[in-house]
């Protein structure tokens, strides 16, 4: 039988190795030995052998494949989850000026003619629009991240192996701008990304199939449906001054605004926790053995 090196960094591999023990290349990636290329002299240690003709030379084995690195991901992820865990707690004062101004439009159907509540109305507007604001800015971040640190981790559970997702890796881009059929797509993309990450070894293959999408990824999902029906409670066209019935209505809109978008921003969070902690898991496994004991 011919003897195999890797095609990263030139090192012979044994039969039974599914990675490279130098740079963490999988085993797939090898080729075999030149024909011409000198044999292995006996007694000699592996990594003092000739390198056969057209190989590269072998890399230092403490180095790890730049592929496995962990760090990086896991800077990423712990942004793109506090940002994320931002975003949902500026719902909270948001929540609450919404129901004030379903309190004051209830009072003044009462007392039209008291000026202290319209005052007060008008405070709790202004504030709940300037949160607003400022939860744009926060979830424009908090986007970012998200693409950038989903787009990471679906190709990193690709270069451990996984096999079988359902849709191509740039879904995870674009799939974020395709309205009302974003919502499926992203499913689908944070449900292979989750349960690949649950791989118990590497290659991770395709068993990662017979695992059960995680809850919060349905709860994300069922929340940003609702959010298209409340943002569109929560606006109001007309410029003028509102009935009673369309201010309470305004108002019912935006509560329900708030609470939605904590939800699928908290799902969100913890989705991004718990893909960070198993990838940074799974991604272990695949570093050479001499980068482990460092």
């Amino acid at each position: 039988m011919a003897d195999v090196y890797c095609t990263a960094c030139g090192r012979e591999l044994e039969p039974d190795w599914q990675f490279c023990g130098s740079c963490g290349a999988p085993a797939s990636s090898t080729r075999p030995a030149d024909p011409s290329a000198t044999v292995r002299i006996p007694g000699v240690p592996p990594t003092e052998q000739p390198t056969p003709p057209g190989a590269p030379a072998p890399a230092d084995a403490a180095t790890p494949r730049a592929s496995f690195g962990r760090g990086g991901l896991r800077t990423l992820g712990g942004w793109a989850e506090g940002i994320t865990w931002a975003m949902a707690l500026i719902q909270l004062p948001t929540i609450f000026f919404a129901v004030r101004q379903r309190q004051l439009v209830d009072e003044l159907g009462q007392f039209v003619t008291d000026f202290d509540l319209l005052q007060d109305l008008v405070d709790a507007e202004d504030t709940w629009a300037g949160l607003i604001a400022f939860g744009v800015f926060i979830g424009i971040a908090s986007f970012v991240l998200m693409v950038i640190w989903l787009y990471r981790a679906d190709g990193q559970v690709r270069s451990l192996g996984a096999t079988g997702l359902r849709l191509a890796r740039g879904f995870t881009i674009g799939g974020w701008f395709i309205p009302v059929a974003n919502v499926v797509l992203l499913n689908l993309i944070l449900s292979d990304v989750e349960r690949a990450s649950r791989a118990n070894g590497v290659p991770i293959g395709s068993a990662w199939k017979q695992r059960r999408t995680a809850w919060m990824v349905w709860l994300w999902t069922a929340s940003a449906i609702f959010v298209y029906a409340a943002i569109g409670a929560s606006t109001s066209d007309d410029e003028g001054i509102l009935s009673q019935s369309d201010a309470e209505n305004l108002a019912n809109g935006r509560v329900a605004l708030g609470f939605v978008t904590l939800l699928a921003m908290t799902a969100l969070a913890l989705y991004v926790r718990r893909v960070r902690r198993q990838l940074d898991t799974v991604t272990a496994m695949a570093e050479p053995a001499s980068t482990a004991e460092a």
